[in-house]
């Protein structure tokens, strides 16, 4: 399992997790019913968070931001 944190992509904050850290993370908070907000962001979304501040706030404010696409991943690089 690989958690980095969270890294600032053009004001956007991503998480830099694999696929098996992501998946206990959700777990986890599912099994202790913790609300928390999920979201895979791709260069789109994170374009429109770097043009939209509220959408960025949004964002943000997120428990876990994965990449969801090779951009987005190697921005985190």
């Amino acid at each position: 399992m690989i958690d980095l944190g969270r890294f600032n992509v053009l004001g956007v904050n991503i998480s830099a997790v694999d696929y098996d850290a992501a998946v206990d993370k959700i777990i986890h908070a599912a099994k202790h019913r913790v609300p928390w907000g999920v979201s895979a962001l791709a260069v789109h979304g994170v374009m429109t968070g770097v043009m939209d501040c509220s959408h960025r706030h949004r964002l943000n404010h997120l428990e876990l931001v994965v990449p969801d696409g090779q951009p987005v991943r190697w921005a985190l690089n």
